[in-house]
């Protein structure tokens, strides 16, 4: 993120006023945050750059990349004062992102035509969507684009933006710097190191204080690395999903096939083959991760895998992804943090913005004329409850934390 931030004030300005999107305690392939939501924040501000942070609602932020997008982009449009939505992606050039993106947006028949064939084939969705958009236009080189993770969240933010009603808002690329977000080995340079190589590294049994920071120091902002080693040495940080392999278990098994079958994701007999390889686990190590890779296929990828299980952990209903589909975006911008600038720009929202603004939990109990408000809501706090009943057993966190602000708020 610091890196998409450097080019942006190189770009728009040093005086430019940065509003950050982030997903909240559980991240967009289904896995439960390294830190919490407000430690992210924190380190968004102060290492980051970030003037003001914002929160992804959790139905969008453990949804599939187009509904990922869709939700950011919808909170960004929000805000009433953003003029550019600028991301990371492997490919900085933004033309042929938005070629693809404007044919996916397009969605033509011949488009869906293609896609049907290629699923039928038995080819994963993205691998279809590529083979689909080469067919239409070779031009661009989709598939190679697309095999990019970066990329696919770049081409799903711009069709996102064209599909918005009357957005203004203006797609910036910047090339992606750093480890690959599933890249779990110990880089030889002094690279950015991704999530997933930073949880391996925290994992190591009976690893010292002294090598946690000669390890990551050269790969994360110094206050990034300051604000992790805290939470790492209080035990708030997620450093593997088997954390929550006893709860999915359960209600693997405890819920009838008809009640998992209906579920977002488990429809085409994945339920009934998870619920069968559930049945056969061993106790022992690796009990979730043997689960998903036993259960993976072309037809399921991991991804699909890994997601459906965080979505019926969050309670998640197919009637939620209907939602999804029908809906201009999140029905709320939740704060989570600010600076000064952040605090400038926060007042110029409350005149601006075409959502609530909330600033606590207690907002959510507001009365709302939108009927969907507070199911979305409630989802949020579950999310977060659930990632910290498995850190410490505290619930209600949404309802005590007020938004991180520097310089600190007096207290009320």
């Amino acid at each position: 993120i610091r890196e998409e931030i450097r080019k942006a004030r190189e770009i728009f300005g040093e005086n430019c006023g940065i509003i950050a999107v982030m997903s909240g305690s559980f991240v967009q392939r289904g896995e439960g945050a390294l830190m919490d939501k407000w430690s992210r924040t924190k380190s968004a501000i102060l290492a980051g750059g970030v003037n003001l942070v914002i929160e992804l609602p959790a139905l969008y932020a453990v949804s599939s990349a187009e509904y990922f997008a869709k939700g950011a982009v919808a909170c960004i449009e929000a805000t009433g004062i953003c003029d550019y939505l600028v991301f990371g992606s492997e490919t900085p050039d933004i033309e042929p992102l938005m070629k693809i993106a404007g044919l996916l947006a397009d969605e033509s028949d011949v488009y869906k035509l293609l896609l049907k064939e290629n699923l039928d084939k038995g080819l994963s969705y993205p691998a279809s969507v590529s083979k689909a958009i080469a067919s239409l236009d070779n031009s661009t080189d989709p598939e190679n684009i697309l095999s990019g993770s970066n990329n696919i969240l770049a081409v799903e933010y711009i069709k996102a933006i064209l599909r918005h009603r009357n957005s203004t808002l203006k797609p910036y690329a910047v090339k992606r710097s750093g480890q690959n977000y599933l890249d779990s080995s110990v880089p030889d340079d002094n690279i950015y190191r991704s999530a997933s190589s930073i949880r391996k590294q925290l994992d190591k049994k009976d690893i010292s204080s002294a090598e946690i920071l000669l390890s990551l120091h050269d790969s994360m902002p110094d206050k990034s690395l300051a604000i992790l080693f805290e939470d790492y040495k209080s035990g708030k940080c997620i450093l593997t999903q088997e954390i929550f392999s006893g709860f999915i278990l359960t209600n693997l098994l405890s819920s009838g096939e008809e009640i998992l079958s209906g579920l977002p994701g488990m429809g085409e007999g994945l339920s009934n083959r998870l619920r069968q390889i559930a049945a056969k686990s061993v106790a022992g190590e690796n009990i979730l991760e043997n689960l998903i890779s036993q259960a993976s296929t072309k037809r399921f990828p991991k991804s699909r895998i890994t997601r459906a299980l965080t979505q019926m952990m969050l309670g998640i209903t197919n009637e939620d992804l209907e939602y999804l589909k029908g809906s201009d975006g999140p029905c709320y911008l939740r704060v989570l943090g600010f600076d000064k600038k952040g605090q400038y720009l926060l007042k110029r929202m409350r005149k601006s913005a075409k959502l609530p603004i909330f600033m606590k939990g207690s907002d959510f109990l507001e009365p709302s004329n939108h009927p969907y408000l507070k199911r979305m809501a409630n989802i949020d706090c579950t999310a977060t409850d659930i990632r910290q009943i498995h850190i410490n057993g505290h619930c209600g966190l949404d309802f005590t934390t007020p938004p991180i602000a520097f310089p600190k708020q007096p207290r009320r």
